[in-house]
């Protein structure tokens, strides 16, 4: 589903998966009074797709995303789509001479 969501905070981190050190983003976005974290991992990382939402902290977004539950807990995951910034910087008028 399309959600409306503010991009808080792009973290990232290192773990180790069978031994290997890979890289993961935490990324925090708050749509309404709910605030989501939502973490890509080392893949999404390589492919620098947390360096979009790195570029939009701080303003809304339309981001695609679906929540699903696991063993009791609501995870987050994104869709294949980019965010969309909700609105677009507007560009500055210089005047000719």
């Amino acid at each position: 589903m399309k959600v409306i969501a503010k991009v808080l905070d792009v973290s990232t981190r290192g773990y180790r998966k069978d031994g290997e050190p890979k890289t993961a983003a935490d990324l925090v976005l708050k749509s309404g009074t709910s605030t989501i974290q939502v973490t890509l991992f080392d893949k999404d990382v390589g492919e620098g797709r947390h360096l979009i939402f790195d570029k939009l902290t701080g303003q809304e977004v339309v981001v695609d995303i679906s929540a699903e539950v696991y063993r009791g807990n609501v995870n987050y995951r994104l869709g294949f789509e980019d965010p969309t910034p909700l609105t677009q910087p507007t560009p500055v008028k210089t005047k000719a001479a």
